[in-house]
């Protein structure tokens, strides 16, 4: 099995941090709880079309 991960630049990768954050000070599950350094966003591939 092969893998690809994606990251995202620097300000992509904070816009996702502070959805993060925002969901986490709602009370909702999130990422931002778990601050260890191999936790980064990555781009989703196939890419998510909205």
């Amino acid at each position: 099995m092969r893998t690809v991960e994606v990251l995202l630049d620097e300000a992509a990768d904070l816009s996702v941090r502070e959805a993060w954050l925002r969901l986490a000070d709602a009370g909702l599950p999130s990422q931002a709880l778990h601050p260890s350094p191999t936790n980064s966003p990555t781009s989703p591939w196939p890419p998510v079309r909205s």
